[in-house]
C-alpha cells in the first residue's frame, strides 16, 4: 500500500467519524443514564424490603427462638413471605445439625445473588459512560480541525459546533459516570452490611439450636 492509497482511507475515515451527528455520540450515555436511573430505583426499594425484613420480621423471630418459643417465631416467619423470612423459618423447622449447615451454605449463596443483583451492570456504567463521552470528544475535535482546512464563511460556526461537540459529550459522560461510581460503592457497602447481618442472624440459630 502506497502513501496515496494510505491518505485516501484515512480520508475516508475521517469524513465517516465527522458526518457523524452529536445526537448519535450522545445516544449510549443516554442510555447508560437510563439504566442507572432504572436500577437506581429497583435497588434501593429491595434494600428497604430487606432491611424491613431484617428488622421486624428476622430479628423478632430469632430473639423469639433463642428465648425458647419456638412456636411463636415460626408464627412470626409465616406471616411474612419475603424469601428471607423463609429461609430462617425453614431453619427453625429443620432439627438435623447438618441440614441446618447446608440451609446455611445455600441460603448465602442465594441470597448474595439477589442482594448483589445489578452491581456488575452499574460498575460496567461507571466504566463506559466517560468512554463514550470521550469518543464524543475526539470525534467533536475532528470536526474541529477540519473545520480550520476551510476558507468559507462556514469554518467558524464548524470550528464551534465541533467543539461544543466536544465539551458537550465529555460533561455528559461524566455526569453519568460520577453518580455510578457512588452508586457502585453504596451497593457494594449495603449488599455487605446485609449478607453480614443476615449471616450472624442464620449462625445465632445455629449455636442455639444445637
Amino acid at each position: 500500500m502506497d502513501l496515496v492509497d494510505l491518505q485516501m482511507e484515512s480520508g475516508i475515515i475521517l469524513n465517516l467519524l465527522i458526518s457523524i451527528p452529536t445526537w448519535i455520540m450522545l445516544l449510549p450515555i443516554g442510555l447508560c443514564s437510563l439504566l442507572l436511573f432504572a436500577v437506581f430505583i429497583e435497588r434501593m426499594w429491595s434494600y428497604r424490603n430487606y432491611s424491613g425484613t431484617m428488622a421486624l420480621s428476622v430479628s423478632s423471630a430469632v430473639m423469639l427462638f433463642n428465648g425458647g418459643q419456638v412456636k411463636d417465631a415460626i408464627t412470626v416467619l409465616k406471616k411474612d413471605t419475603s424469601s428471607i423470612s423463609q429461609i430462617f423459618l425453614t431453619m427453625i423447622e429443620v432439627k438435623s445439625v447438618k441440614e441446618r449447615e447446608k440451609i446455611v451454605d445455600e441460603s448465602v449463596h442465594v441470597l448474595a445473588s439477589k442482594i448483589e443483583r445489578f452491581t456488575g451492570l452499574i460498575s460496567t456504567i461507571s466504566t463506559v459512560s466517560p468512554m463514550f463521552g470521550l469518543l464524543g470528544t475526539v470525534t467533536g475535535m475532528m470536526k474541529s480541525f477540519s473545520a480550520l482546512a476551510k476558507t468559507s464563511q462556514q469554518a467558524q460556526t464548524l470550528l464551534a459546533s465541533g467543539i461544543a461537540e466536544a465539551l458537550v459529550t465529555t460533561a455528559t459522560g461524566l455526569l453519568v459516570a460520577i453518580p455510578a461510581v457512588v452508586f457502585y460503592n453504596y451497593m457494594v457497602s449495603r449488599s455487605s452490611v446485609l449478607l453480614k447481618n443476615i449471616e450472624i442472624a442464620l449462625n445465632s440459630i445455629m449455636d442455639n439450636g444445637k
